[in-house]
């Protein structure tokens, strides 16, 4: 059986040639940007985007003020500011840690939904090429990154308080690092058509970079079907709002400085469930099984999710929606096809799991993706992404138990939606972050004392 994964690579965009370019053909930079004056020190002008001065508004105010508390308390993010991507007037939040660390992310976007501040994207801003760019007003998010040497590069509308995929970029280079396989939304296309169709939705439009030193005013271009793609980037940065000055924004903005108190209702709520399955479950414990609960950031609102579970056995994921406790699973067990249990991806509401059928020969890894609107977990790849060390006997493209059982080897052959794939191509298909076990280490004592 193949190693357990904890941390999954984050997913490639389009990168630079300037910056641990694995592909010739792939991003350059016109000029190097330089730091803004104090005398500078003001949003940038846009004439399809008000500044942050202009926006108004308590509701959403008050969840970035809550948001930008905890990021500050937890040395996530020390530096913001309000941006209107989707050109609905609700400004979203970028946030970033200054000293740009590449130990953990250090660059997010939010955005305001049901009462509640969400996180769209998170990322390490700068390392492999990674960046998040965002044109004000026309509902663009474009992602950016490096992967195994191809290039990867996503655009990405905000509807309903999450990100969707408009259009995904992927260039694939031989082992010499030329471009060798040009794809839109997995579907192979001529260099041609892959640069006009960038062309057609990425250039033209202007972009900033949310980037931990400052916020870069971004142009795209082709230069040619040879050449790649330019970025030219604005001499002047951007600074963004310190903690102080920002929490000082969002109360004149309307923020009520009352936050603590409206967020503690999850809670109670909280204490209540805890209550009945510590009371349920608690009969169970043994000497390798003990109930534990934790407080995790599930979904990337400022409010945590609720761990619960006989450690080694089961577990249950809760969380709160303004009103009432929604189950997000409950009782998920372990062991059954070698599964030694959950992950999940901080912020971005996404559970992993892998397992394994006839005995490790054939390997499934599962990305569920938490539907808000719909309180559901969705399969990203519809239970279709999988593993098998097997051989195929008789080259008809499929691998049948009866050649698992006679061609067993160390050799994988990956598959997506039941059709054989490159390891490349199968790599665009997980879903990208630095996972977490989801485990309770909390006794019930603990967890109550904590929700005080």
């Amino acid at each position: 059986m193949i190693k357990r994964l904890r941390v999954l690579l984050p997913v490639a965009v389009l990168m630079c040639s300037l910056i641990l370019s694995g592909c010739s053909v792939g991003y350059s930079f016109d000029k190097e940007p330089v730091e803004s004056s104090e005398e500078d020190d003001k949003p940038v002008e846009d004439k399809k985007n008000k500044s942050d001065e202009e926006f108004k508004g308590g509701e959403y105010a008050t969840a970035y003020l809550g948001l930008i508390k905890r990021l500050y308390n937890e040395g996530k993010a020390d530096s913001y500011m309000l941006l209107d991507v989707d050109g609905d007037n609700t400004p979203e939040l970028a946030a970033v840690e200054s000293e740009g660390t590449y130990d953990t992310k250090n660059a997010y976007l939010y955005t305001f939904y049901n009462g509640k501040a969400v996180m769209l994207k998170s990322l390490t801003s700068g390392l492999d090429g990674a960046h998040i760019y965002i044109s004000k007003g026309n509902n663009r998010v474009y992602c950016t990154g490096l992967l195994s040497g191809n290039e990867h590069n996503e655009l990405y509308s905000i509807q309903k308080g999450q990100l969707v995929s408009e259009k995904v970029y992927d260039l694939l280079c031989d082992s010499n690092g030329n471009p060798k396989t040009y794809m839109i939304n997995d579907s192979e296309v001529s260099a041609d058509e892959y640069y006009d169709d960038i062309d057609d939705n990425i250039c033209g439009v202007s972009y900033t970079a949310i980037d931990y030193d400052g916020l870069k005013e971004t142009d795209f271009s082709v230069i040619d079907k040879e050449g790649g793609l330019a970025i030219t980037e604005s001499e002047k940065i951007e600074k963004y709002r310190d903690f102080d000055k920002m929490s000082k924004k969002l109360i004149d903005l309307g923020a009520s400085e009352e936050i603590d108190a409206d967020l503690s209702k999850y809670k109670e709520a909280y204490k209540d469930i805890i209550k009945e399955y510590y009371d349920e479950n608690a009969q169970y414990e043994n000497e390798n099984g003990k109930v534990r609960f934790g407080l995790v950031y599930f979904d990337g609102d400022e409010i945590p999710e609720l761990v619960a579970g006989l450690n080694g056995y089961f577990v249950s994921l809760y969380t709160y929606d303004g009103e009432a406790v929604v189950p997000i699973f409950t009782d998920w067990g372990y062991g059954a096809g070698g599964n030694a249990g959950y992950d999940f991806l901080p912020g971005e509401g996404v559970i992993y799991n892998l397992d394994n059928d006839y005995a490790g020969v054939v390997v499934w890894e599962t990305f569920l993706k938490w539907d808000p609107e719909a309180k559901e977990l969705k399969d990203i790849n519809n239970g279709s992404l999988y593993v098998v060390y097997a051989q195929d006997l008789d080259g008809d493209g499929h691998i049948t138990e009866e050649e698992m059982e006679k061609s067993k080897s160390d050799e994988p052959h990956f598959y997506y939606r039941d059709e054989e794939i490159s390891q490349s191509e199968y790599q665009k298909h997980r879903y990208p972050g630095e996972y977490e076990y989801l485990v309770g280490e909390m006794t019930y004592e603990e967890i109550t004392e904590a929700l005080k």
